[in-house]
């Protein structure tokens, strides 16, 4: 008798965790898929490879209430032979631009500031809330021009896995595509950076305030919003850090930071 209840309670319980084990596979296969497999990790943390099917992002007009021939495609070369698209946007009142050139001499012959805009991560630069952060960036400073940066792997950007380092790369050469190429004087320039766009803003910053520390700083003001960096970056000069997404609210802190041009101003803004 003894025999045959113990025999039983033990079928019981191997069929409880038969059960157990089958019911908790959707749960406990992703997170062994997710530590042991680093491609699954990389595209986790980048969300590269999407394409939106609504739009074609190299048709700026599209994305956005802007004036025809007032946004271009251009393309940037990284010094690892990766091929990187973005739009150069004009100041909101420039006068229309018909030929690579014109954008050029329009870029180059101008005092206006230059912002570089590092997005976040998942499809490419022409979703909505990032059409939203070009229209408040034009709002704020609307003589200002923008470069709105496709990282590898994002958009029509060359197909390459997004890392670390390539992402520093990408950051590198859109510095380079403004200063060396075309002449834009660092002081034009600001670096801004939301959510994943918080990591190369943040390396390109640091980059440019070490490798230039004897010689003064480099650019004009880094803003990072939503920044999923640890690193401190405003122990540097004119370094603004925001910590929540809400345009209206923060849109003047920011403001006045870039008019002040304050070294080491740094304000963060908590949601209360």
């Amino acid at each position: 008798m003894d025999s045959s209840f113990q025999s039983s309670r033990g079928t019981v319980v191997h069929i409880i965790l038969w059960v157990l084990s089958v019911a908790s596979l959707p749960f406990v296969t992703p997170i062994i898929a997710i530590l042991f497999l680093p491609p699954l990790q990389r595209f986790l943390i980048y969300g590269y490879g999407f394409r939106a099917l609504w739009y074609n992002v190299r048709d700026p007009s599209q994305r956005g209430l802007w004036r025809v021939n007032s946004t271009r495609n251009v393309t940037i070369a990284t010094r690892d032979n990766v091929k990187l698209s973005g739009w150069h946007i004009l100041p909101v009142k420039h006068r229309p631009c018909h030929s690579d050139t014109e954008f050029d001499e329009a870029l180059t012959s101008s005092d206006s500031r230059l912002w570089i805009y590092f997005h976040g991560a998942s499809f490419d630069r022409g979703l909505h809330f990032r059409i939203d952060t070009v229209d408040m960036i034009k709002q704020l400073d609307p003589q200002a021009h923008l470069l709105v940066l496709e990282y590898r792997g994002f958009g029509d950007s060359q197909f390459v896995e997004p890392t670390e380092q390539g992402l520093r790369e990408d950051a590198q050469a859109a510095w380079s595509w403004a200063t060396s190429a075309r002449g834009v004087s660092p002081t034009r320039i600001i670096l801004f950076g939301h959510s994943l766009g918080t990591g190369p803003a943040t390396y390109l910053y640091r980059h440019l305030f070490e490798s230039q520390s004897t010689k003064g700083f480099a650019t004009d003001l880094s803003i990072l919003v939503d920044p999923i960096c640890g690193g401190n970056v405003s122990d540097g000069p004119n370094a603004v850090t925001v910590s929540l997404f809400i345009w209206q609210e923060v849109a003047h802190s920011i403001w006045e930071a870039i008019l002040d041009r304050t070294v080491g101003y740094s304000k963060r803004i908590e949601q209360t």
